[in-house]
């Protein structure tokens, strides 16, 4: 578990990020801590532009809010049907956006990392257990005396057999604010603490320092 520190500056910009922050939950695709959200957004959302049909070696889930449990962006790496090079796709979750596309093999990663058998099709992804897992981990924190603010990443790791599949996700939690100075200008300092955690295909959840 560590301590963090997150700056809003001046006094002005902490009022604009506020607005800014909410106004991108607003739109925000899927709320990680309810699975009927899971269930209704995210698999139509990424099939839009991969083939259910295509190979994924992992998937990631991101968000560009502090805290926040909705996730607005997934990574996936995958080998599309009748393809030889693996592609990773940036894709955000609301909209209509075209997905940003970047060809793995370009970027120094062995190609042979990425064998068919290493992965499981999009489709045979188990996205089920995604809002119980947040559950399991908040009970943790509330035991710690701590609530979840947001989650700042969930990972799925692939190794070609769906009962091997590992669920990776860092959650944040606020530690209170306080008043002081970023680069010598007045400051808002929201502290919060980050706990990792993982989860096996069977839902059982873990923190992992």
């Amino acid at each position: 578990m560590k301590t963090k520190f997150l700056r809003f500056m001046p006094y002005l910009a902490f009022g604009v990020m506020l607005v800014s922050l909410n106004a991108c939950d607003a739109i925000s695709g899927v709320k990680l801590t309810d699975q009927t959200s899971v269930d209704k957004m995210l698999p139509s959302r990424i099939e839009k532009h991969i083939d259910p049909q295509s190979i994924v070696f992992e998937f990631f889930l991101g968000t560009t809010s502090d805290f926040s449990t909705e996730m607005d962006v997934a990574s996936v790496t995958f080998l599309a049907p009748g393809a030889t090079e693996p592609q990773k796709y940036a894709i955000t979750i609301p909209g209509n956006q075209k997905p940003r596309e970047q060809k793995i093999i370009n970027v120094g990663i062995n190609k042979q990392s990425f064998k068919p058998e290493t992965g499981i099709k999009l489709c045979d992804i188990d996205f089920s257990k995604i809002a119980s897992n947040i559950a399991k981990a908040s009970e943790f924190m509330k035991a710690e005396n701590m609530e979840v603010s947001g989650i700042s990443s969930y990972d799925i790791i692939i190794d070609g057999n769906p009962d091997n599949t590992i669920h990776k996700f860092c959650v944040r939690s606020k530690a209170g604010s306080e008043f002081g100075t970023d680069h010598g200008r007045a400051a808002v300092i929201t502290n919060y603490y980050e706990t990792n955690f993982i989860a096996d295909a069977n839902g059982n959840v873990t923190s992992k320092e």
